[in-house]
């Protein structure tokens, strides 16, 4: 039971410390200029574009949460050793984390259609 918390507890700090460190680095470098005046630190005029660089950092994140996924799938087919009842749930998790990547890309493109008939509708 310890070990398990112990375990969450790693997986949600790790978790945490990659999103601030891909956040602060897309968001905070360039706030202010050589003059003092604070510039946009999104580099974004519109609504459409906030939405493309948030869904962007998103995928970006998520990407390298269904690589950590799959690594931590083949690790569980490899600790079943043939035990059935651990293969299914190793099986179960594999279908989760294909499903999680196919969400991913398809929100991907679905934000990607928008985007396009809007800048078609625009001009």
């Amino acid at each position: 039971m310890k070990k398990d918390l112990l375990r969450k507890i790693l997986i949600s700090t790790g978790s945490f410390m990659v999103l601030l460190a891909i956040f602060s680095t897309t968001f905070c470098f360039g706030l202010a200029s050589n003059s003092g005046i604070v510039s946009n630190p999104l580099k974004v005029d519109n609504v459409v574009d906030f939405i493309s660089l948030v869904l962007s950092e998103i995928v970006r994140v998520g990407a390298i949460l269904c690589v950590l996924a799959l690594v931590y799938v083949g690790y569980l087919f490899v600790e079943a050793r043939g035990n059935q009842e651990k293969i299914s749930s190793a099986k179960k998790a594999l279908w989760g984390t294909i499903i999680g990547i196919a969400l991913l890309l398809g929100a991907q493109v679905i934000a990607s259609i928008i985007k396009g008939t809007t800048d078609a509708l625009t001009n």
